[in-house]
Formats: C-alpha cells, structure tokens, sequence
C-alpha cells in the first residue's frame, strides 16, 4: 500500500521494490488492485519484511519488448521490437506480400483484375513481451488493439492517381515498352491502368493475320482500376493490344509482332510494376559451379556446388534498355535472376549498343 501517494504503476509491470528488509528478491510482477495498491505476485507475503525509510516501488521494465503479430495476404509473421523505445520494421514482410500479390497470372487470352481500389489491408496486433522478476523469458504479459491500414498500394510503386489520367484517355498502359517482339508461344502480359468512373473497363485485342482481322473485347468489372491480359501472338502477323472503357477502345495501343528466334525469355517488372517480357539471344553464356569456400580454419565450408548462369546479350533499342535499368525482380526462363551490368559499346559501323549482363 503507498498510499497517500498514487504509485502510477500498470499492471504486468516489472517493479523495483527499496528499502524492504527481508525479501527474498527486490524485483516482481506486479499485479495492480488500486491506485494505491498492488500485489507482487511472485512475492510471498510475511510478516518478517520491515521498512526501512526511504522505501520506494518503481517500475523497472528494462528487459520489455513489444511483440507484434502482423496478418497480411492470408499469412502471419511474429516480430519481436528492440527494447525501449520500441520499433520494428514489417516492410519486409510486407514486401514479400506485395510481391506475389501483384503478379499476374491470367490464363491464355483472359483478363485478371489486379484488385479492386488497389489497397490490402494488413493488421498488425501488440502484445507485450518481456522478463519476468526472476530474468526469465515471459511472453504475452498483455495484448493491445489490432492496428489496421488498408492504404496499402499492392501494384504499382507510385500512388495510383499518378497513372489514372481523364476519362477522355483512360487506359494508360503500365508497360513501358511501346512495343514487343517475343517468341510465337511465348505468353505476354499486357496491363493498363483505368478511372472506373465512366464505365466497366475491360481490353481490345486485335489479331492481324495476313488480310484476317480479328476483334475481342474481354471485359472485366464495375470497379477494377488494374487489368492485365495474358496473350500470346501464336499464327499471327501482329497482334494490337487497347484497354477499353463501357465497350469503347480508348488510351494507349500496344504492339506485339512475332519472332521466329529460340531465345532466352527474360522477364521483369516495370517502375509501374507491370511484367514486362523479352526474348533475346545470348551473345555470351557461362555456367560456373563454386567450389568449397573456408572462411577461417576448422569452419564449415559454404557454396559447395551452387551453380551461377551468367548470360550476355545485345540491345539497339535504348528505351528496352532503360525499362531494363529502371526494372526489378528479373527472372530468366521463369527462373529468378539479378541485372549485373549495363555497358554501352559502339561497333564498327558507328552503332551504339546496349550490353546487358544478367546472372540466375
């Protein structure tokens, strides 16, 4: 009992207890009755404690964490804060999420919507976490509120006002490349972005074969801002790819044509966070197999035959090589990869060329 004073204890708080003869131990959890009252629970009492003046009770939650549980896209991580102040960082968590959230994967010649307004909601719940008065580990001393945020933009990587554009020209494509040229059975994914307010949008496809015109329009829903076709060129002569909005075809056209070469497909996703596809022939291929690397005598070896491609290719389009430079989560034949270098050459002719090195 402290009173009259209020000792502004919580309860679960770890307390220091001075000026207390005769106790068996100076720390406790403190279990709060009143405003003036408390009980240590891990404290028997007895009648043998005597004050000695100046006694005091504080708080002494040195060895306190916040736990936090965050639930987004059907899974859940557990991420334990620094001690006092506390933080923790769930963007990478997050990240990951968003990452395969935001990939398309729309069978052949059919539409996906990317998600309604574009926001997921994640929810991250506080528990608190810390030591006991013994020093023990003791988790879940007390839970908090749910925090929810549903302003999460899962697509792109700028807001999503920044490519919605007036209903006279809606339908911006989020691809960055004007045009393409892919393998005939290569599959393409071909996303727009659209201001829902004048219709349902959907995207206009055209398929050119010799004097052959062939129009479909696949529509999506009331609502979706994000649509991505999947589609590949197959017989054609050139396929024209629009988005449209209530039936009729509006914004930027997109071209795909076929190649006839046996490639690499190398596919990235744009600043937009669009998937964008190329097929290249490599002008230079490599595959190294590590051998066993020693950091220090009697350690355990590491990279013990880990294979690395490493493949060289290239471009005269420089806009293909700034999407390429601008991009991110490479992938070579459906296999993840990293960009390792971007040299521009000049070849006898006077030709600048963009040489491109990628690693998987």
């Amino acid at each position: 009992n402290t009173s009259p004073n209020s000792h502004y204890i919580e309860d679960k708080d770890i307390i220091k207890i001075e000026g207390v003869s005769g106790l068996p131990q100076n720390l406790s959890r403190a279990t709060v009755t009143g405003t003036t009252t408390l009980v240590c629970t891990d404290i028997a009492y007895s009648t043998g404690y005597t004050l000695i003046p100046p006694s005091t009770v504080t708080r002494y939650n040195q060895g306190v964490h916040i736990r936090a549980v965050v639930t987004a896209f059907g899974k859940q991580v557990v991420l334990v804060s620094t001690v006092s102040p506390y933080s923790f960082d769930v963007a990478p968590f997050l990240r990951t999420g968003l990452i395969e959230q935001a990939k398309p994967a729309p069978a052949l010649n059919t539409i996906t919507s990317a998600g309604g307004n574009m926001a997921y909601t994640y929810s991250v719940q506080l528990q608190e976490w810390g030591l006991n008065a013994a020093g023990v580990p003791e988790a879940f001393i007390s839970s908090g509120s749910t925090v929810n945020n549903s302003n999460l933009q899962a697509y792109m990587a700028y807001p999503l006002l920044d490519y919605l554009v007036s209903s006279t020209a809606t339908g911006k494509v989020l691809n960055s490349l004007p045009y393409l040229k892919v393998g005939r059975n290569t599959t393409v994914l071909v996303s727009y972005a659209f201001d829902n307010a004048t219709g349902v949008p959907g995207i206009f496809l055209k398929r050119i074969a010799g004097g052959s015109v062939n129009d479909i329009n696949y529509s999506g829903i009331a609502g979706d801002k994000v649509l991505t076709l999947g589609v590949q060129i197959g017989n054609d002569d050139k396929l024209l790819v629009r988005p449209t909005l209530g039936g009729v075809p509006k914004g930027v056209e997109y071209e795909i044509y076929p190649s006839d070469i046996s490639g690499h497909v190398v596919r990235w996703r744009s600043r937009n966070g669009a998937v964008e596809t190329l097929e290249v022939l490599a002008t230079d291929e490599e595959v190294a197999v590590s051998a066993t690397q020693w950091r220090k005598e009697n350690s355990i070896g590491d990279m013990v035959g880990e294979r690395v491609n490493t493949m060289t290719f290239e471009i005269t389009d420089g806009r293909i090589a700034d999407a390429l430079v601008d991009g991110w989560g490479f992938e070579v034949d459906d296999k993840p990869a990293s960009l390792v270098e971007r040299r521009l050459i000049t070849n006898s002719r006077g030709v600048e060329i963009q040489r491109i090195k990628l690693q998987w």
